[in-house]
Parts: structure tokens; sequence; C-alpha cells
């Protein structure tokens, strides 16, 4: 079974500011997780929290049998990493951890997005495009041009969000289109 290890800590990281992997891979299979599922998973978190906004926490916690055992954790840039007794709890298994205070739900879902667009924006310099026809291209580039449109308006909302009284983009800014070249009329054409 295949599965996008990204996918589900992002699904779990946007409700939660610290997971524990262990604890979303049973979720996520349903069951106790082999030693090879938990190994893939700790894998895929690692290189997911060096490709992202995301912290990576080995963890030593005390199990309920007393035992000390290793927990990997994975938490996004707001959390709370210097509550170490919450920290264990989420690695145990005996809290759940509380949303962080001050920000709607909104935010979360944005902040996917956005990471999700810088990360493909990066990923299209290494997209080949020799292979294709001219009019495929030219289908695609309308499609880039159209998702450009809609990145605009977003990137407009939030600055009014944030500067509501300032509505005019920066004149180096990449995302804006450049004015066309003004043409000047010419004299009357003369019949002829």
């Amino acid at each position: 079974m295949h599965v996008s290890w990204y996918e589900v800590f992002d699904d779990a990281l946007s409700s939660r500011p610290v997971i524990a992997v262990s604890q979303v891979v049973e979720a996520h299979v349903g069951r106790r997780p082999t030693r090879s599922e938990l190994n893939s998973a700790h894998r895929a978190a690692n290189t997911y929290a060096r490709s992202s906004n995301v912290q990576a926490l080995h963890l030593w916690s005390p199990r309920a049998d007393g035992r000390k055992v290793q927990f990997l954790l994975l938490a996004r840039a707001d959390a709370d990493l210097d509550d170490t007794d919450q920290l264990h709890a989420v690695a145990s298994g005996q809290a759940a951890v509380p949303r962080t205070p001050g920000r709607s739900h909104g935010w979360q879902s944005v902040e996917k997005l956005l990471a999700e667009i810088v990360k493909n924006a990066h990923s299209s310099r290494r997209v080949n495009i020799d292979h294709l026809d001219p009019a495929h291209a030219d289908q695609l580039a309308d499609e880039v041009a159209e998702a450009l449109n809609d990145l605009r308006r977003l990137r407009d909302r939030l600055r009014h969000h944030t500067r509501p009284d300032d509505h005019a983009s920066p004149p180096d800014d990449p995302l804006t289109p450049a004015d066309p070249p003004s043409v000047e009329p010419g004299p009357p054409a003369l019949p002829g």
C-alpha cells in the first residue's frame, strides 16, 4: 500500500500544532502499524520537516509500562516547544493538543495553500516543455495566466486586509502586469 505521508502529515498539522508521527500513522492505517510502516513514515517525516516549515523533534518519553522510548514529533512553526509537559503528553497520546489561540481556523488553509503554491512554483523551474506541441503549450499558458490572475486577486485581498488604505501594487512586483505601451494617435488618414 503506497501512502503519501506528506499529505497525511499536512492534514494532521492543519488541526494541531504538534503531532506524534506514530499516532498519526496508526490513525491513518486504522490499526497498530507494522515496523516497516513506521520506518517508512519516520523517514518521510524527517524529509518532510527538512523541506517545509515544520520541525522534527526526537523526544524521549516514558510509556505506560515505565520504559522510556523515543518519539518523533512534527511541530508547526507556531507551536509552543517550551511546554515540555505538553510535548510529552502529545508523545504518549495522553493529551490532545489545543489549537493555537488567537487565530481563526481559516489561516491554516491559507498557509497550506500558499505553501503548495510556492512549492509548485519552484518545481515549475524544472518542467521540460520541449515535447509539447504548440497548441497544447498555448492552452497551458492560458491556464497559467488564469491562475496568475487568481493569485493577483488573492495577493490584493491579503494586502488590503493588512493595509486597507494601500491599494497600489509595488512597481517591481512580478505578478503585476506591465502597462501596455502607449500608442500616440497619428495624423488622420487622408482619403485616397
